[in-house]
């Protein structure tokens, strides 16, 4: 007959066995201990419980009862550790092309969000990026990129913005549609060219992501030059420009050997913006496999329109921007967007574009989709340009998406 300082030796033994080696996939190891001697507790009792239960049905036959109650107690110790284990990530941890990230940018992307501010959490990121005040652990990061490899795209998400997903999806989601449309149109009018897809104001790159994502999936051989404006990425801008004499965005890893003048929170900057930047394109090409796609990132209107300039390449075909500080608000970026708008619409007439807008232009607090045209449209607002010494005359279209949610 079993002796029960044997049954609580064997079962400790399992005890030790998981704290030492615990499962690869746990979130948080150091919290085992705890759990595990739960477990070990309850399974103890189920043992000499169903001992003396079995005893009780088949009789003093030892063998019999033994082995039920070590069953019994090996089941319960499991179950218990089962039950406890905390909720993970679980994302494929090789092919993104499954229906992961795809289908929930597709279906849900406020959910893709949830999944990447989780995924920061666990790392400890700030979500601003000015205020990175850390390197990135590469370590860390193809960990978390395993389970969710967007994990650095991001958006506002306040609700006190009009055009947070969290208060109103369908102002950005209506955006979207529109913006994704437009694209896949260029793309089937030219299936083999070169277009050029411009986001000013990109931030963190997720709205941009989506709509691309979206674009993509139902023109997936698409060949696409993707840059993305915004003032975050400055330092990035100028590291490219010194040290790669271009901004496009490549594999491999950062190297300050030639470019070491530079503050510390000034190089995490940039490879946190490498980093993120490589998620947004590897994803997508591992989504797409068949499409042709090229990042590149600038810090302001007029450092893009002088890059375009300087290496003769074509003005946007689609041009786009969500969410920027107006004039009424701060600084005026919207003029700097109207003055890229301008610029594209003098090389391209043909460009589409479109900004959503949080209203600020009329008295109505809804979002807007605003449009710009060198040919006048029907309910279209005349706006005279008079950069460069030139009056050029411009027609802005606004369309209301509705009321926000109170």
């Amino acid at each position: 007959m079993l002796k029960k300082s044997t049954v609580i030796r064997f079962l400790l033994l399992i005890n030790i066995y998981q704290v030492t080696f615990p499962a690869p996939d746990e979130s948080n190891e150091s919290s085992l201990w705890c759990p595990t001697a739960l477990s070990t507790i309850i399974s103890v009792g189920t043992f000499f419980g169903l001992k003396k239960i079995s005893e009780n049905v088949f009789g003093q036959k030892p063998l019999i009862s033994n082995l039920m109650a070590l069953s019994g107690a090996v089941a319960a110790y499991y179950l218990c550790q089962t039950a406890y284990t905390k909720p993970v990530l679980t994302f494929d941890k090789q092919d993104y092309s499954k229906p992961n990230v795809l289908d929930t940018c597709l279906s849900n992307p406020s959910k893709a969000l949830e999944y990447s501010a989780q995924t920061q959490q666990k790392l400890g990121l700030k979500p601003d990026l000015i205020r990175l005040d850390k390197p990135l652990d590469k370590e860390q990061v193809a960990k978390a990129e395993q389970q969710w490899p967007i994990f650095l795209l991001d958006e506002c998400q306040k609700d006190s913005c009009i055009l947070s997903r969290n208060k109103n999806p369908q102002f950005r989601g209506k955006y979207e549609e529109r913006v994704s449309e437009a694209l896949g149109k260029k793309i089937k009018e030219s299936p083999y060219a070169r277009l050029n897809y411009t986001s000013f104001a990109s931030g963190n790159m997720f709205q941009d992501f989506v709509i691309l994502t979206k674009a993509l999936a139902k023109n997936p051989r698409a060949h696409i030059i993707i840059n993305l404006i915004d003032t975050k990425y400055a330092f990035y801008e100028l590291y490219k420009d010194r040290v790669n004499k271009h901004r496009i965005v490549q594999k491999g890893d950062i190297n300050f050997d030639t470019y070491n003048q530079v503050e510390d929170f000034q190089k995490n900057m940039i490879l946190y913006l490498h980093v993120a930047a490589n998620q947004f394109t590897r994803t997508l090409e591992n989504m797409f496999p068949e499409a042709t796609l090229t990042l590149a990132l600038h810090a302001s209107c007029a450092s893009y329109i002088n890059y375009l300039e300087d290496k003769k390449y074509t003005y946007p075909d689609v041009l786009v921007s969500a969410d920027i500080i107006t004039a009424k608000e701060d600084s005026g970026a919207d003029s700097d967007y109207i003055k890229l708008i301008t610029a594209t619409l003098k090389k391209n007439q043909g460009c589409n574009n479109l900004w959503l807008d949080k209203g600020l232009y009329q008295t109505s607090i809804t979002a807007q989709l605003i449009s710009y045209s060198l040919e006048k449209s029907e309910d279209a607002e005349k706006l005279v340009d008079k950069s460069d010494n030139k009056e050029i005359c411009i027609f802005r279209k606004i369309e209301n998406l509705g009321n926000s949610a109170s």
